[in-house]
């Protein structure tokens, strides 16, 4: 009796999930742009300041040891991880917005696979976080990962750019500025 009872609200939690999950692909489906480039958080304006003051430039400005300090700690971990979520999105509103290109598709494929391995390295860092007491061994891989993600942010926006210069146009002041 009681197999048959969990049985069934297992087929109910599953059937939940599929309903959550078709929903939530129709509302991103859904999203246009500049409601998708809105989700990106910027920890209190510190993400920023880790490349060279540029989005089409990777690397880090600052020492290894200082990223930690820079992107605030698991906040900005955290937010590293929701852009990485965003940039997914944005791939797939690129995929339906630009021209069916086969190299264009390889390369947001490549790019879509780097972005999934970021947010699965985020998530290793966080638990590290949480589980080591020591610092030092955390901010190498922090460092690592904030690297990963400056050369990420670059690379969609190299691809924007030559791809879809058109989603940029809203844009201009803001990239000049920055």
């Amino acid at each position: 009796m009681f197999g048959i009872l969990l049985q069934g609200v297992m087929a109910i939690v599953l059937f939940l999930a599929a309903v959550h999950l078709r929903l939530s692909i129709r509302r991103q489906r859904s999203r246009e742009w500049a409601q998708i480039l809105a989700g990106i958080v910027q920890s209190g304006g510190r993400l920023s300041q880790l490349s060279y003051g540029s989005i089409f430039s990777s690397g880090l400005d600052c020492r290894i040891d200082e990223v930690w300090e820079r992107i605030d700690g698991t906040r900005g971990l955290w937010a590293i991880f929701r852009n990485a979520g965003v940039f997914l999105e944005a791939i797939n509103y690129m995929e339906s917005f630009c021209d069916p290109d086969p190299r264009f598709r390889r390369a947001m494929d490549e790019l879509r696979q780097e972005i999934r391995r970021l947010r699965s390295a985020v998530l290793m860092v966080l638990l590290r976080c949480l589980l080591v007491s020591r610092r030092g061994t955390v901010f190498l891989t922090v460092g690592e990962t904030a690297r990963t993600y400056t050369a990420l942010v670059a690379q969609l926006s190299l691809a924007i750019n030559d791809n879809c210069p058109e989603l940029l146009i809203p844009y201009r002041f803001f990239i000049m500025q920055s």
